[in-house]
């Protein structure tokens, strides 16, 4: 349980889930109850809640969240969800939409940046694989020129900003070594797919 101390970083998130992730049998998610919740009781922003959702996934797991206008109130304890109180929700609900639309997400598990492709990416961002066929990349803030050595074959490369809520194909044919930028965002998947798988 992380709620009471603001552990939503994306990497931070990751690696509370990753720590875990064995104890599903390593090919399952596992869920961290009560990563952050939205209003005055514990003090989240919207922003906070869902880098901490995206940090979560990376490391192989799911969060839950909701709104808690005061200590003991809210959805988590009394129900009746109301997603105009929780303004996160439609950022993660877009979120989860294109991961199951694009990531074969059941499939990977978190790997430690330095053996993965993404081994210039920054101590904040987060990976997972499935090694030589997909991986994602998730970061929290900018970094121009990040690079990442792709296996061998065609990758389509796609960035999901979950705040903005902006997807973007930024190659359909990727080959070698190829650069990107992270953007100024809080909450960013980058994903990486072996074409034709």
């Amino acid at each position: 349980m992380q709620r009471k101390y603001r552990e939503n970083p994306v990497h931070k998130a990751a690696d509370f889930l990753a720590r875990n992730h064995a104890l599903g049998g390593g090919d399952r998610p596992v869920i961290d109850d009560e990563l952050g919740y939205e209003g005055d009781g514990d003090k989240f922003s919207e922003a906070d809640v869902v880098e901490g959702h995206l940090g979560a996934f990376l490391g192989g797991g799911y969060g839950t969240t909701g709104h808690k206008p005061a200590n003991k109130k809210g959805h988590y304890f009394w129900g009746a969800f109301r997603a105009s109180e929780h303004a996160a929700a439609g950022n993660l609900r877009w979120l989860r939409e294109r991961i199951d639309a694009h990531v074969t997400f059941w499939k990977m598990a978190p790997v430690a940046l330095e053996a993965s492709p993404f081994a210039s990416a920054g101590p904040q961002a987060r990976a997972m694989a499935w090694d030589g066929r997909e991986y994602v990349l998730g970061t929290s803030g900018p970094q121009a020129d990040l690079r990442v050595r792709l296996p061998q074959g065609r990758w389509e490369v796609r960035r999901f900003d979950a705040l903005a809520m902006k997807e973007e194909v930024l190659s359909p044919a990727a080959v070698g070594e190829f650069a990107f930028d992270a953007p100024d965002s809080r909450a960013v998947l980058f994903h990486f797919k072996k074409a034709g798988e």
